[in-house]
């Protein structure tokens, strides 16, 4: 299970990554170890501190290094309050490959957008577990 280092400012506006598969804040990609199709899944919580005034949206997204979103989730506004502490639980799939997890492997990153106004992901609350699954042969 993989903490937040630290807490992480998300500057409005920039999608920025919370939390990645890590170990000391040096990057452990997840690597295949057959030739099979394989999945990656990211499940865990992330604790979000919303500003005095919440943002209007808000997005929780998985990523490569290459940074383009393969999975995202919107929150409901509702959630979204002013001055909150939100605990999220996130789980999400990465897209089926023989070739992506194979030799150095990827780097998955749990990334945060929030829309008009800053929040921060805290580290305490915050954990995520990395894993690849076997996929349709």
């Amino acid at each position: 299970m993989l903490n937040a280092n630290a807490d992480i400012v998300v500057t409005a506006g920039v999608t920025t990554t919370a939390i990645h598969s890590q170990s000391g804040g040096v990057a452990v990609p997840l690597i295949a170890t057959n030739r099979f199709d394989m999945y990656a899944t990211i499940w865990g919580n992330l604790c979000i501190l919303l500003g005095a005034t919440a943002p209007t949206a808000l997005v929780i997204s998985y990523a490569t290094v290459s940074g383009t979103a393969i999975a995202s989730y919107t929150f409901p506004p509702a959630l979204l309050v002013n001055a909150a502490t939100i605990m999220v639980p996130i789980y999400l799939i990465g897209p089926i490959s023989s070739v992506l997890y194979q030799g150095a492997g990827t780097d998955p990153l749990v990334q945060v957008n929030a829309t008009a106004q800053n929040v921060t992901v805290k580290a305490v609350g915050s954990s995520a577990i990395f894993e690849l699954a076997l996929g349709v042969e």
